[in-house]
């Protein structure tokens, strides 16, 4: 999927702060909230003596308050949970300085309206007119998603530098191309694109035609969604700039209604064909049990001394009458008794004599019945329109202006200056490394989390419904939205429109103590040093010389007393 990046597009920048949390530096604050998986802890009373708690394992007495999760079976003591266990912290102290920090406290939600719908695509940005899109969504109908952002840290560039001046020049090459391949991490891309504007292109219809037909709309998405129907069996084949819009919308209803009951006549005649099926299945299965009881029935005289005609001709009556009742009783368990055909059909199976159910078939439908299903005959309409619309010339005027919106696109492609976003983490890098004079911003990359969780509803009228998305439901979402993106623009011939790609880069300005002790005991001032931070991310995002240019005037005198460096002498 190619979205062209010439149209809209935004960068967000995004710098977060991190103070560490030394064992030199305890703090008495809640630390943790959550069961290892995640849930919510509830509080409880024990009813007896002998529960222990999972995190110090101490044995409480009866009538002890602790916080459990049902879920996991998960107990903790009141102490470990307000966090006057020392051990406790160690859940989520971030590694020392040097190493990666991870965090997920970020989190991008996406929701549509009810009656709107958009694709929500994620990813990065190969090239600078070409976007990769990784992950997909399609949103309608108030869904709402939320998807984890994972932030983990490189190394500062000076701290880089300083650990790979050792090494040889080929482990300096390869380290050097290594960064560079996590510094193109850091940069975050999501794309929405919206459905309606190029359904309406799609299907030859004017603009904002379908801003109004919402049945039209959901019946549409349904069939490109479900059913991969092609786009030439819906969209309007007429001469689009001679007929008004009115036409061209009830032409596009009248598509969809001959494929909704072309659908319904295949519904139908699979459920008809699984029905003969089964009739002729359980009619074969009396046909055998009858044979062996025949067969028994036979050895049973032998070994007797004979039989005479008059009590085999009596035992083959008997044979029929069981054939009989259980044919009827077939046509009372499968068939319907309103349809016609089903009756006649029962019928026939019904006059079998004995010879002949012994040559029954073995359970296809066209051996049981003579006569083909009226649903397997009968050619459904939409196959006719599907003719005639192969055989009718395209009109010379779409063809035109399809060429002139190429034409137009690739001229706005010359015209425009695309912006090369992918070099934006390397000038970053190298802003950090000659003016981060604190030797703390660290570039920051972003990927989204394994597990998603959707909001989503199945009616207007039905309560909203919460589900965990993991791998496998991700790739499914992701094939529905990819599925529709090519009915859209017909496997890649029409440009899509109603594009808007963000762009996100993050940055963390790292702190080796934590605040009160960056604070007091190495007297700096963490405010100035995070505005400092974020001056240079917005120098470099708006390629500006003087600082003073991007804060507010009243602010001009703090910068020029904490961050001068920042600012051109």
């Amino acid at each position: 999927v190619n979205v062209q990046l010439h149209g809209d597009h935004y960068v967000h920048a995004h710098v977060s702060h991190q103070f560490s949390t030394r064992n030199d530096a305890p703090r008495k604050r809640r630390a943790w909230v959550n069961c290892p998986e995640g849930h919510g802890l509830l509080p409880s009373t024990t009813p007896r003596a002998g529960f222990s708690c999972d995190k110090c394992h101490s044995t409480m007495a009866e009538d002890s308050k602790m916080h459990s999760c049902r879920a996991c079976n998960w107990d903790v003591c009141s102490n470990c949970y307000d966090g006057r266990d020392p051990a406790w912290l160690s859940w989520d102290r971030p590694k020392p300085r040097g190493g990666p920090l991870e965090s997920s406290s970020s989190t991008l939600i996406a929701r549509a309206r009810q009656y709107s719908s958009f694709v929500l695509l994620m990813g990065t940005l190969n090239a600078a007119d070409e976007f990769n899109p990784t992950n997909a969504l399609v949103m309608r109908n108030k869904d709402e998603v939320k998807i984890p952002l994972i932030l983990s840290t490189i190394p500062t560039p000076k701290e880089f530098q300083r650990k790979i001046s050792s090494l040889s020049k080929e482990q300096q090459a390869f380290a050097n191309a290594y960064r560079k391949m996590q510094l193109a991490g850091t940069l975050f891309a999501v794309a929405t694109i919206q459905i309606k504007p190029n359904l309406e292109r799609l299907l030859n219809l004017p603009p904002d035609a379908l801003t109004k037909e919402v049945t039209l709309c959901e019946n549409l998405m349904r069939l490109f969604v479900e059913y991969q129907i092609p786009s030439d069996l819906l969209s309007y084949s007429g001469d689009y700039k001679l007929a008004p819009a009115r036409m061209r919308i009830a032409s596009v209803k009248k598509n969809v209604a001959n494929i909704d009951k072309m659908l319904d006549e295949a519904k139908q005649a699979e459920l008809e064909l699984q029905r003969q099926e089964e009739m002729a299945r359980r009619l074969q299965a009396e046909v055998e049990r009858m044979q062996k009881e025949k067969e028994s029935m036979s050895v049973a005289l032998n070994s007797l001394g004979g039989f005479d005609g008059a009590t085999w001709d009596g035992y083959a009556a008997e044979c029929d009458f069981e054939a009989e009742n259980c044919a009827m009783a077939c046509e009372a368990e499968c068939w319907d008794d309103d349809d016609g055909d089903d009756d006649e059909l029962c019928a026939e199976l019904c006059e079998l004599d004995d010879g002949e159910m012994d040559d029954a078939p073995t359970g296809t439908a066209e051996e049981v019945s003579n006569e083909p299903s009226p649903a397997t005959n009968e050619s459904p309409e939409p196959a006719a329109d599907r003719q005639d619309q192969q055989s009718e010339a395209q009109p010379q005027e779409s063809h035109d202006s399809s060429e002139s919106a190429h034409a137009s696109s690739s001229g706005d492609k010359a015209d425009v200056s695309v912006i090369d976003y992918t070099a934006l983490p390397h000038r970053l890098n190298a802003n950090f490394d000659s003016l981060d004079v604190f030797d703390s911003l660290r570039p920051t990359k972003i990927a989204a989390a394994e597990q998603w969780s959707k909001t989503e509803k199945d009616g207007v009228m039905s309560k909203e419904k919460t589900r965990v998305l993991d791998s496998e439901n991700q790739r499914a979402e992701r094939v529905k939205a990819f599925d529709l993106l090519d009915a859209l623009s017909r496997s890649g011939a029409l440009p899509l429109e109603g594009c808007t790609l963000h762009v996100v880069v993050a940055a963390t300005h790292c702190f080796d103590r934590s605040l009160m002790d960056t604070l007091v005991r190495d007297n700096i001032n963490p405010i100035a040093r995070a505005e400092s931070s974020e001056v240079i991310v917005a120098k470099t995002l708006h390629d500006v010389d003087d600082a003073r240019t991007l804060v507010q005037p009243q602010c001009i005198p703090r910068l020029e007393e904490f961050s001068r460096h920042l600012i051109p002498q």
